[in-house]
């Protein structure tokens, strides 16, 4: 059996995130943020303005509220705002 890097999670979902903002999807991008917060992953502070300005200017509610779920868990976690 392979043994896996423990931050495999983390790197992938980063990954996901860049490549979702690279190609301009900005509603896949606040669900990959979402996503990476809850592995642990040290978002950049770019992907957290460009997920930000995608939920403010979201019609979508849903798109709003995860983004602001996933502001919460990252200030719980690391004292902070992102």
């Amino acid at each position: 059996m392979k043994r896996v890097d423990g931050r495999l999670p983390q790197i992938a979902a980063l990954e996901l995130l860049e490549r979702s903002i690279f190609y301009d999807h900005p509603d896949l991008a606040v669900i990959r943020l979402s996503i990476a917060v809850d592995v642990g992953a040290r978002v950049p502070d770019s992907a957290w303005k460009y997920c930000r300005e995608s939920a403010q200017t979201s019609a979508d509610p849903a798109l709003r509220r995860l983004f602001e779920a996933a502001s919460q868990r990252h200030a719980h976690r690391h004292g902070g705002p992102p």
